[in-house]
């Protein structure tokens, strides 16, 4: 089925923290985001207006689980309520968290941008493609030690907070540690400015 909105609900909130018009940045950031939440990407009904996620819940919760285990998608579209019970967790550590799942998704998305406009030179991707072995090749056009993408993944993953995962941005972007310094120059101001630009 298809839905024009997409939301990542926490199963122990049981409350939506992102909803977003395109399920595969979300799809990904929620696995990102498992070292956090226990998250569920499900369709929803569309609504007129924009939804604030954390004011709503999914009509069945049920929904969201399947023999006790929490699917990374539910795609048939669910029925949405306005979650009426308090939060039951301090506020500050729930608001940082929803910042730091908004950042992350923010992130998805400039990162997947910038790199299929910069990456002219992703020869792994097709290295992974054949039998071959034994040939070397470089990551990407960013010149680091690791794929471009490969790195943003892992410190969503791994960061504890919103300025951990800035700080460690700032250090992807160090071009001491590029062998192709220039163009991550580009990728860094690009990624930025997409970064202001981006709908979490």
């Amino acid at each position: 089925m298809r839905s024009s909105s997409w939301a990542a609900y926490s199963v122990n909130l049981e409350r939506f923290v992102l909803v977003d018009r395109d399920s595969w940045p979300l799809l990904h950031t929620a696995k990102l985001l498992s070292s956090k939440f226990s998250l569920c990407v499900c369709a929803i009904e569309d609504h007129a207006s924009p939804l604030r996620p954390l004011d709503y819940t999914l009509e069945n919760p049920s929904n969201a689980k399947q023999d006790q285990q929490v699917p990374l998608l539910v795609p048939q579209i669910q029925k949405i309520k306005l979650k009426e019970t308090d939060i039951e967790m301090p506020l500050d550590i729930l608001y940082s968290q929803i910042d730091y799942a908004e950042l992350s998704l923010k992130i998805v998305k400039a990162s997947w941008i910038v790199d299929s406009m910069y990456n002219d030179s992703d020869h792994s991707f097709y290295l992974n493609l054949l039998n071959e072995k034994g040939i070397e090749t470089k990551k990407d056009s960013a010149g680091l030690e690791d794929k471009f993408l490969h790195l943003i993944d892992r410190i969503i993953y791994q960061s504890d907070n919103v300025a951990e995962l800035n700080s460690s941005l700032e250090n992807i972007f160090d071009t001491k540690k590029s062998i192709r310094p220039t163009n991550l120059k580009i990728y860094k101001s690009t990624f930025y400015k997409l970064l202001e630009e981006t709908d979490g």
